[in-house]
């Protein structure tokens, strides 16, 4: 997500923030399975949806959270989609 963010930053081609866009409308799904902790599973099959707990069990890592923060708001900033933001909001 955030290579695609970065593309559509620095050339502002709208193709990387539609890709952008649908990649983080996948990943919405690791936030609807999180157990009312506001985390996201760590493990989101973007084909399938399927969720689960990878290597860390039902830890977090502070970097992947940190990281869709900064990519979650920019996405909503810049489709005007506030949903990601409330997602990491949470």
């Amino acid at each position: 997500l955030g290579g695609l963010l970065g593309a559509h930053s620095l050339s502002g081609r709208n193709t990387f923030l539609e890709k952008a866009r649908d990649l983080g409308n996948r990943l919405l799904w690791a936030f609807e399975y999180n157990d009312g902790t506001g985390f996201p599973v760590p493990l989101v099959d973007v084909g399938t949806g399927e969720v689960g707990m990878g290597w860390t069990g039902s830890q977090v890592l502070l970097a992947e959270v940190g990281t869709l923060q900064l990519e979650f708001r920019y996405l909503s900033q810049h489709t005007g989609d506030p949903r990601y933001q409330e997602a990491v909001d949470k």
